[in-house]
Order: structure tokens, then sequence, then C-alpha cells
């Protein structure tokens, strides 16, 4: 004779089961909503605070004015492998910039240099310099800072750039900046409007 479960019992097993379910839903709420407020974010600093640098090199031959920016994370946690690129405007020139203050590795030419950022803090960008025995302008890729690549070479008069500031898994940090270049102590930025 075989024993049948009261109908009670089935009702009580469903009710935990949806109960069970619901707090489960609330948790990888909960989990969502947690890494999301921890999560990095990266922006760039208004241009009207864009450093300008000028210094002579190691090797004592040349001098060098920079434009450089500022990046912060404002976020929780570290900004992993962050990158940048710089898009000339009205050109195909798009090229990987060189984080100022970090070591350059020559394999890496052709590719943006990558650091960690870490919460609450900035580093600087090196986005634009000139150079005072080369009389000319570059966009601040590995290849411009070292070999004077004709690539990132700026010429003279202005230039519309498109700054995009990323790092794995997050947001996109841009901005849009207005280079003047008129000689090698003449290299001027300024923020421009994006459309």
């Amino acid at each position: 004779m075989s024993q049948s479960v009261p109908p009670d019992s089935w009702q009580t097993f469903f009710n935990l089961g949806g109960i069970a379910g619901a707090l489960s839903l609330l948790w990888q709420v909960f989990n969502a909503l947690w890494g999301y407020f921890r999560r990095p974010r990266l922006r760039i600093i208004p241009a009207e605070q864009v450093d300008l640098l000028q210094f002579p090199m190691p090797d004592n031959t040349d001098e060098r004015r920079y434009v450089t920016l500022r990046v912060r994370n404002d976020g929780r946690r570290s900004a992993l492998r962050c990158t940048a690129r710089a898009q000339l405007i009205g050109t195909a020139k798009d090229i990987g910039l060189h984080w100022a203050d970090t070591a350059v590795f020559f394999e890496t030419v052709g590719v943006a240099s990558q650091i960690d950022i870490e919460p609450k803090s900035e580093h600087r960008l090196d986005v634009a310099f000139s150079s005072r025995n080369h009389n000319a302008s570059w966009l601040a890729s590995i290849a411009g800072l070292h070999r004077f690549d004709d690539f990132s070479r700026l010429g003279f008069g202005e230039s519309q750039v498109d700054i995009r500031v990323t790092y794995d898994d997050g947001n996109i940090a841009t901005c849009r900046l207005l280079l003047r270049y008129s000689g090698w102590q003449d290299l001027n930025c300024k923020w421009a409007p994006q459309s």
C-alpha cells in the first residue's frame, strides 16, 4: 500500500522554492549594483587645466614642449590596462599615445602603452610635443617621441584631435582638443566642442 503526500506538503515545497528563487534574484541584483558602484570610472580633467611642460632632454641636445592631459579614476577599483588613442580629425591617423613617466618598450611601437590607474588617483597622458632641434610637432606616440615618426607628425596651424581613454571592461573617457602649432615654442591647446 503506497502512501500519498498530503497536498499541503507540495504547496509548502513550492512556496519555499519561490522564496529561494526570489532571494537568489535579490542577491544577484545586489551583487550587480555593488559591482556597478565599485567599478572604475575614468574621466579626463578639463583642458582649461592642460599642462604645457617645457624641459631639456636628458642628452641636452634638444628641448621639447609637451601638451599633456590628466586622466583620473574616480571609481573605487583600479582601472586595469588603460590605453589612450588619438584620432586626428579629417585624416586616417589613429595613434596610440604614451603615458607620461612610464618606461618605453620599443616592441610596443604602433600600439598604445598601458598602465593601471589606482582608485581616486590620476596619471598624466602625453598628447603632443614639439622639438626645438626639429622645429616640428608630433602626436605623442612611442614612435613619435623616440623616432620622430612621420605618421605621428602634425602640420603647422590648427589640428583637431579626439582623445579616447579606455580600460579593460570599462567606460570610455573622451575629449576633443584643438592643437595649434606655429613654432617649437608655440605649441598650444584648448578644449574643443565635440559634435
